[in-house]
C-alpha cells in the first residue's frame, strides 16, 4: 500500500497494492455512509469485438448472486435487530466511465462493501438477467436524442447483429447464450483494480475504514 495522503483533517487518500485508488472521507452522519465506485472504461474506445458492451455490463454489474438466485446489489440486508437499507442509488454510464454511488446504513457498511466486491468479481450471469439488460439497453439507445439515426443503428447493429452475437432484429429470434459468453469474456478482460477508484464517506474511524477497504478490495 502506498503512503496515505492527508486531504485536510476530513479525508485520506491512498492506493492499494493492486493499484486501486481509494479516498476516505469523514462523514458527519452516524447512521448513513456513502460509497462510490467508478471504472475508467471508455465506451468510445472499446475493441470492435466488444463494441457497445460497456453499457450492457453497467446494467449486469448491479446484480450479485444471492440465496435465491441473482438479486440487486442494493437489496435490503435482513437482520434480527432491524434491517439495513439502501437509501439512495445512482448508476451512471458515460462515454468515459461506469460509476455507481449509494447511500447505505452505516451499521451494514461492511456487508455493502462485500457486495460491491462480489459485483466486481462475478463473471457468470444468468441468461434471463442479460436478456433483461439487453432489452433495456436497446430501448435506451433507440430512444436516445443525443445520437443521430446513423449512430443508433451502428451501435445496435454492433451489439446485436454481429458475430458471435447473432441477433435477428426482424424475427426476434436470437441466441442469448452467445451474448452471455461475450459479456463474460469482456468483463474478465477489461475490469480490474487498475482502472477503478473507490470513495467511502462514513463517520467510522479512518483506521477501521482502511482495514475494511483493504480486506475486501486488495487482491
Amino acid at each position: 500500500m502506498e503512503a496515505e495522503g492527508v486531504l485536510g483533517r476530513m479525508a485520506r487518500k491512498f492506493r492499494l497494492g493492486n493499484s486501486l485508488e481509494v479516498v476516505l472521507i469523514l462523514g458527519l452522519d452516524n447512521t448513513l455512509s456513502v460509497v462510490s465506485v467508478g471504472f475508467r472504461l471508455a465506451s468510445f474506445s472499446e475493441p470492435r469485438e466488444y463494441y457497445g458492451l460497456t453499457g450492457l455490463l453497467s446494467c449486469a454489474m448491479q446484480y450479485i448472486p444471492g440465496e435465491k438466485g441473482f438479486q440487486r446489489l442494493t437489496e435490503p440486508i435482513r437482520r434480527v435487530q432491524g434491517n439495513c437499507l439502501t437509501y439512495y442509488w445512482i448508476p451512471n454510464f458515460t462515454e468515459s466511465s461506469i460509476e455507481f454511488s449509494g447511500v447505505f446504513s452505516t451499521s451494514c457498511l461492511e456487508e455493502y462493501l462485500r457486495r460491491l466486491r462480489l459485483a466486481i468479481d462475478v463473471l457468470d450471469y444468468p441468461s434471463e438477467l442479460i436478456e433483461d439488460c439487453l432489452t433495456n439497453y436497446t430501448k435506451e439507445y433507440e430512444g436516445s436524442r443525443s445520437l443521430d439515426t446513423f449512430q443508433r443503428r451502428e451501435i445496435l447493429t454492433s451489439i446485436l447483429d454481429t458475430e458471435p452475437r447473432r441477433f435477428f432484429l426482424k424475427t426476434g429470434d436470437y441466441d442469448i447464450s452467445s451474448i452471455v459468453t461475450v459479456v463474460r469474456d469482456f468483463k474478465a478482460k477489461i475490469i480490474n483494480s487498475s482502472i477503478m477508484n473507490l470513495m467511502v464517506e462514513s463517520s467510522l474511524p479512518f483506521d477501521h475504514l482502511r482495514d475494511l477497504v483493504t480486506s475486501y478490495f486488495l487482491g
